[in-house]
């Protein structure tokens, strides 16, 4: 079966959150093949469906680097650019983490891939690639997908944006 598709929509906020002003809509992402990702998707797409990630900003923008998003914890306390993780926004995820993979694709532009603190910390957090970062980063963040198209969009969208929602659908 191939790789599921992730696209950024627009359907209304869960109400019991208050509108928040900076939409982001994030491009068309590609999952990688199964055998290259094995644990990110079947763990972050029922997240996806079940609106897990729906209202939640981009908490970390590194300049030409990376866009990091889907703290639960930084619901209104993400901090001023540059920001890093701290006790109040930046270490959260779904209340559970799951295994570090091996990494077998290089970060490129456009790349996919869960953040995490540490080996073995993956959650909910992921982070896109807006430039090559091969030799920035070390291999310890899975990648789980690229985007297929939109980067323009995607490097627009700066620290706070909020991310409405995220649509699964399968390939064809």
């Amino acid at each position: 079966m191939p790789p599921p598709l992730l696209r950024a929509g627009h359907p209304q906020r869960p109400s019991r959150r208050r509108p928040l002003p900076s939409p982001a809509a994030l491009p068309l992402l590609r999952g990688l093949p199964p055998a290259l990702s094995p644990l990110p998707a079947p763990v972050c797409l029922p997240l996806a469906r079940y609106a897990f990630f729906h209202a939640l900003r981009f908490h970390r923008i590194a300049a030409s680097s990376i866009l990091q998003g889907c703290d639960p914890k930084c619901f209104g306390k993400v901090p001023a650019a540059p920001a890093t993780p701290s006790a109040t926004c930046g270490d959260g995820g779904p209340g559970f983490q799951f295994a570090a993979e091996p990494v077998h694709e290089a970060y490129v532009d456009g790349c996919v891939a869960m953040a995490n603190s540490w080996v073995n910390t993956n959650g909910s957090q992921f982070f896109i690639c807006t430039a090559n970062d091969t030799t920035a980063l070390q291999p310890l963040y899975n990648l789980f997908g690229k985007v297929e198209s939109g980067m323009d969009v995607a490097l627009k969208i700066a620290q706070c944006d909020l991310m409405k929602s995220i649509t699964v659908r399968e390939q064809t």
